[in-house]
């Protein structure tokens, strides 16, 4: 069996968009060989010993495992992409155990078993009335403090901490979800604007965002990048194993890269 039988499958179930650009081998091609297929969230060096350790040839992730560099910047002075030891050190890896790599993003986004579809499941909250009108989905929770609801999210998210912003007293019930990085802008938030919330639960989440909110008058969660997409990297593996019975395929899971003091 070839990458590209994967690529192939994946598509099928999570078709790719027509800006879908970014979702291509970042490393090797579809005429790898595959004896086993390692997936997780973001796929790392360490990750990648692993595979070599267990003879998986092909990974599936969702985040880039190259970390590009544009050629002008007007803050500073940025240097060839290859300078930087993890753009080197990822493709000597690859290369050296025979392992492709295929990025799917913006497909699984909008699958509808994907991202934001297995965030509200994982969360509980599918049995609750969803408006999905504006890409951003709002969702109708019964009333709840902000405190119950940063512990609530917490819990099921398995986070050992949660950042958040507004009175843990103040009572919400419409929550906005711009899931994975879309915190990293105001925009997943002004796409559901016009159908009214109390707060907005995101990963990502960037002061500036915090800013307008308060502008706005809605709560802030930050539920972070990683832990809001999980939930469909895990069941894009689950599918991955059921179309490829005879083929090891291992789950990876990212762990928060954050520690308090």
């Amino acid at each position: 069996m070839k990458a590209q039988d994967v690529v192939d499958f994946v598509w099928q179930i999570a078709p790719n968009p027509s800006f879908g650009t970014e979702n291509v081998f970042e490393v090797g091609d579809g005429d790898a060989p595959v004896r086993g297929i390692g997936v997780a969230w973001w796929i790392t060096s360490e990750l990648l010993d692993d595979f070599a350790r267990r003879g998986i040839t092909l990974g599936l992730t969702h985040e880039r495992v190259l970390y590009d560099l544009p050629v002008d910047y007007p803050w500073g002075q940025i240097p060839p992409p290859v300078t930087l030891r993890a753009n080197r050190r990822i493709p000597e890896l690859c290369h050296r155990h025979g392992i492709a790599i295929h990025r799917f993003h913006s497909n699984l986004d909008l699958a509808d078993w994907g991202m934001p579809r297995a965030l509200v499941d994982e969360l509980g909250w599918s049995r609750y009335e969803i408006d999905w009108s504006r890409g951003i989905p709002v969702v109708e929770h019964p009333p709840v403090t902000l405190e119950v609801l940063v512990r609530e999210v917490k819990a099921k998210l398995r986070l050992p901490f949660a950042r958040y912003d507004g009175d843990p007293r103040r009572v919400v019930r419409r929550i906005a979800v711009p899931w994975g990085g879309l915190g990293q802008q105001w925009l997943g938030a002004a796409c559901a604007a016009p159908l009214g919330f109390d707060e907005i639960m995101a990963g990502d989440v960037i002061d500036g965002v915090v800013r307008l909110a308060r502008e706005e008058g809605w709560a802030v969660i930050d539920a972070f990048h990683h832990a809001t997409e999980l939930e469909a990297m895990r069941r894009l593996t689950q599918k991955v194993r059921e179309q490829f019975p005879g083929v090891p395929v291992r789950y990876y899971e990212n762990a928060m890269p954050w520690a308090v003091l």
